[in-house]
This record gives structure tokens, sequence and C-alpha cells, in this order.
């Protein structure tokens, strides 16, 4: 959802680049992970950056909920599905077109292999691996008129109870399947929440509840030091835990993880509280901000094609420079195809 010039809130224009940064991260960082269990030291390198990273979908989903869940802003369902959700289906289509024929047509032309049709057709519906993103964006677009009813100042305090529930019976999941690993005793306890069976409360709509209530009610002093806190607790938590149990890396990356939950949190607050409008940098930012969903959708192809030319090597060098390049060169494409008449909707999200 774009802003006018005045109504722009300049902090989540920085959020929302981080956040594209962090998502090109975690798709570099994760070969380091997934293909390295059995070498500590590299599997370290590539557990520090994913960890760190993982504020990437949360930063996007606060970001969506500060802008579509703002009461001063006239919001209709004709307008949602006419104008935001189409818009996300067709550039779903769009995009999973070209990623289907690039990793079904193309790369086994390339390498001399079969090139099944079938397999281009489920591709084009299932989209590549990084549009899972749009689903799940277009279910909380759904879900917007109803959320607009009740997500008013006055009712800050059901929104809280709302969270409150949610961290109970979906964000401590995984720690509580963590630790059923070590201790069986804790297993019980996810029988029990599960029998209660509060799927209300599921999901990304806390974060995007959590991105309303930080950006137009907020938390007092207090609040905010538990929180930053409780995130740089977490972070480590998340890095020490997958340090120590790599296969549970599923687990402890997961949105839906407290621990993460608390980390984004703690970021968006602080950026959210600490940059201030009129800056410099805000045209850099408002320009970086409206390519965020070009480097999105654009990156996971500049990957594939940089570890064609570059074979993968698991080295801090190779992961940096990766990132660096491919950040980079998403960007200028974006960029480029912004330019281009027509064509230049593709990449605005």
């Amino acid at each position: 959802m774009e802003l006018k010039k005045k109504e722009r809130i300049n902090s989540l224009d920085v959020i929302r680049t981080i956040a594209v940064l962090a998502v090109v991260m975690i798709h570099v960082s994760a070969m380091f992970v997934v293909n390295t269990e059995g070498n500590v030291e590299i599997f370290l390198i590539g557990n520090i950056f994913d960890s760190i990273s993982r504020i990437g979908v949360p930063l996007f989903v606060m970001v969506s909920g500060a802008l579509m869940l703002d009461e001063n802003k006239q919001i209709t369902l004709k307008q949602i599905i006419f104008k935001y959700l189409l818009n996300i289906i067709i550039l779903f289509l769009v995009w999973s077109i070209f990623y289907s024929i690039f990793n079904n047509v193309l790369i086994p032309f390339v390498k001399k292999e079969t090139i099944n049709i079938k397999s281009v057709i489920i591709s084009i519906f299932n989209g590549n691996y990084h549009m899972w993103y749009l689903f799940m964006i277009v279910g909380l677009y759904l879900i917007t008129p109803i959320l607009r009813l009740f997500v008013k100042k006055e009712n800050s305090g059901i929104i809280l109870w709302f969270v409150f529930l949610s961290l109970f019976f979906q964000f401590l999941v995984p720690v509580i399947d963590f630790l059923a690993n070590l201790n069986t005793a804790f297993t019980f306890i996810h029988t029990l929440l599960d029998k209660i069976d509060l799927d209300f409360v599921g999901g990304f709509t806390t974060y995007y509840l959590l991105g309303w209530y930080i950006a137009h009610v907020g938390f007092n002093k207090k609040a905010q030091t538990c929180l930053y806190i409780m995130g740089g607790i977490s972070i480590v938590a998340t890095i020490i835990a997958t340090q120590i149990f790599p296969t549970q890396y599923g687990n402890t990356y997961s949105n839906m993880n407290i621990l993460i939950l608390l980390y984004s949190v703690a970021v968006f607050l602080l950026i959210f509280n600490t940059y201030k409008k009129g800056t410099k940098l805000d045209i850099f930012f408002e320009n970086t901000s409206s390519l965020a969903f070009g480097v999105y959708i654009i990156h996971p192809f500049l990957l594939s094609v940089y570890g064609f030319i570059f074979p993968q090597e698991y080295t801090l060098g190779y992961l940096l420079l990766e990132w660096l390049i491919v950040t980079l060169f998403s960007f200028g494409i974006t960029f480029l195809i912004t330019k281009i008449p027509f064509i230049k909707k593709i990449v605005r999200g």
C-alpha cells in the first residue's frame, strides 16, 4: 500500500528496506545451514546470518499491518478485492510463469535434460519457492475488512489480548516442541494446547496486528525496554539453540516461534522509534522501499544465475559477496524495469 507524500511514515520505508535485505540473506545463508550440518564452523557462519535475517518476513507483514489497518484510511472491501487482491493475483501469475519457464524449460534445456510439460503447468500454480509469501498476504488481505471492524485505538486492550492468546497458543508451541525433544514431559503441554484448538489466533495475523499497534498506539518506555531486552535475548537464544541442535533449524527459525517474534518486534520498534522524518536519507529509503517488491521477486532468479557462474563455496567471503552482488543487481534491475512503460507494474507490489 503506497502512501501519499504528506502521509508517508518514513520509518516504515527503512523497515521495508531492511526486510528485503534480510530476505535475500536468508536465501543465501540457507545453503550453509541445510548442506553443512556436519561441519560445525561452516554451519555456524550460516546459522548466525540466517538467524539474524529471520526478521525479513515478519517486518514485511508488520509494515502491511501498520498501513492496511490504519483506521484513518478509508479502505473498502471493493478496494481490497479489485485493487490489492487482483494486483497480487496478476503479479503472481506473471512471475510464476517466468519462474516455471526458467526452472522447468530453460535450465533442463541448458543441461540437455527432458522438458516435462506437466511440471511446467504444476509449477505455475504452485509458484516458485519464495512466492509462498504472496499466498499468505492474500489471506491477510481477505480478513482485513473483518479486522478493521475492531482494530481501533479504543480497542487497543482487546488487540493486546488477541496477541497474548496467540503467543500462548501459537508462538510458544515451537518452543514446547523443541523442549519435548529434551524432555517428553513437554509433550503433554502440546497435547493440551491441541485439545483447546484455538486456531483463530494463529498464523501471521499477530504480526499484522502488532505492526498496527506499534505504529498507531505504541508501548510505554518500560515496555519498550523490556521488548528490546527480550528481543536481544531471543536472537542469541535462536543462534545457540540452532547451533546445539542443528537438525531443529526448521523449528528454531520458524516465523511462528516466539523467539523470532520477540526479535522481530524489537527490531521494528527500534527502527520505528529512532528513525526521524526529515533527514537526508528520507528520499533514499523511499526509493529503496519502492523497489523492495521487485528485489523480493527477482532475487531467486539472480541467485540461480550467480550459482551457475560461481559454483557454491562454503566460506564467509562467498556468502557476503553473493549477498552483496545479488542484492545490488536485484535493486538495479528492478530500478531499470520501473523505467519501462507498462512493464514497470510487474515490480510494484
